[in-house]
């Protein structure tokens, strides 16, 4: 996933990118993410380059 970050004072302030990891404390592993976020993030995305 890549971000920006704009400040009014400074203009663009960062660029990154970065990746998402869902753990489970419970079972004290790593889980999968739930297709309904996973939908989500990509309807933003879509949303934010279509603009």
């Amino acid at each position: 996933m890549e971000y920006l970050v704009v400040s009014d004072k400074v203009g663009v302030a960062a660029i990154g990118e970065g990746v998402l990891v869902m753990y489970d404390y419970n079972q004290s592993k790593k889980t999968g993410v739930p297709l309904t976020l996973k939908n989500a993030m990509l309807k933003i995305e879509k949303l934010q380059i279509n603009e």
